[in-house]
């Protein structure tokens, strides 16, 4: 089985949707278990990259991870996502017919809503003081 670039490029993208789902289930996660909340970098990286993904309907209309797909789908002869990448893979994997401005407004209300989380629910706030080891475990991924 031969890999092109961009199947690769699927790969990295769908990463990157797991991570923006995954890290506003984790700041959900936070308000009930403090161990969550303590995961500085991640949760600040998260905030970080909800944002910037919900705001590139604003700077551009199309994600550029999508962009860069339909380009080198273009130059190997290939049909382009047609609209959103979510929304695309949906209907394909799933069979669900999703609007793309769906997506983006799901986006927006996820970064709103970890924006707030984010400084409700600080990852800073009280991190220096120790967990138990049940505590600890209480965190999916936390070590």
């Amino acid at each position: 089985m031969k890999f092109h670039l961009y199947d690769i490029l699927v790969v990295l993208h769908l990463l990157w949707a797991t991570f923006m789902i995954g890290g506003f289930v984790l700041a959900v996660v936070g308000i009930f278990q403090p161990a969550c909340r303590r995961l500085v970098k991640l949760r600040t990286a998260h905030v970080i990259g909800i944002v910037l993904t919900a705001s590139v309907p604003l700077w551009s209309g199309i994600c550029p991870l999508t962009d860069w797909e339909n380009a080198l789908r273009t130059g190997a002869g290939l049909s382009t996502i047609p609209r959103s990448f979510l929304a695309h893979y949906a209907n394909r994997i799933l069979y669900i017919n999703v609007a793309g401005w769906l997506i983006t407004l799901l986006t927006s209300l996820v970064a709103v809503v970890s924006l707030i989380l984010y400084f409700v629910y600080p990852p800073w706030k009280g991190r220096n003081a120790p967990l138990s080891k049940k505590k600890q475990s209480d965190c999916p991924g936390y070590r």
